[in-house]
């Protein structure tokens, strides 16, 4: 019994410690009020993204817009620490170990609701994925795919870049020549020292990495 005991303290302790975090994502309901329009976009985009638009015929929207200062300030002024933004999803992410903090900001008419931020171990049970398997759509293979040639030697990444039918856009000419590429992943770890990445390191073409969990830069 005492064994048991002790596994369930163990799963209860390792709970508290993945899921009892002091982080938390503000949705936000609108940007109404906020001081930037769509028609002037050089006040929050640089001149790169705004080219960049222009060139792919990419329209500014008020998804574009940041998310209004207001908001942040109010939620700054009920005491939590300001993380980061994200304009797209307009939210706000923030630090605070006080519950009435979570309370005041909750009551904001601007607000639409507060989730707890937490590390987790995994993505899903098995069960799951085998679930969400049997409700995509089975497709017959691409056999553009299939009849592709590239001048590129994949190697071993060949399955992948056909996954995602990466061929089609080297052969049609759009090999990221020239533009600035955002990785959003869980980290490439050693991607500091691993050989695959040498010709990245040698060439200076990792810009910028930054760890918005662990708050820093390191994240390969």
């Amino acid at each position: 019994m005492k064994k048991y005991l002790l596994a369930l303290s163990l799963i209860t302790a390792f709970s508290n410690l993945v899921f009892a975090q002091d982080k938390y994502v503000v949705k936000l309901t609108d940007k109404n009020g906020t001081p930037f329009t769509i028609g002037n976009p050089s006040a929050y985009l640089s001149p790169r993204a705004i080219q960049r638009r222009t060139n792919q015929g990419i329209a500014i929207t008020t998804t574009d817009l940041p998310v209004n200062p207001n908001y942040v300030s109010q939620i700054s002024g009920a005491g939590a620490t300001i993380l980061w933004h994200s304009k797209w999803l307009n939210t706000v992410t923030i630090q605070t170990s006080n519950p009435t903090v979570i309370s005041t900001i909750q009551g904001f008419s601007f607000v639409q609701s507060v989730s707890n931020v937490a590390r987790t171990t995994g993505g899903g049970s098995v069960n799951d994925k085998f679930e969400l398997e049997k409700t995509l759509p089975k497709e017959k293979p691409n056999q553009l795919v299939q009849q592709r040639t590239s001048s590129f030697n994949y190697a071993d990444a060949l399955n992948q870049i056909q996954m995602v039918n990466g061929v089609l856009l080297h052969d049609a000419g759009s090999t990221g020549n020239g533009m600035v590429i955002a990785v959003i992943d869980a980290g490439f770890f050693n991607a500091d020292n691993m050989n695959v990445f040498d010709s990245l390191r040698a060439s200076n073409k990792i810009i910028a990495t930054w760890d918005c969990v662990s708050d820093n830069a390191k994240c390969i």
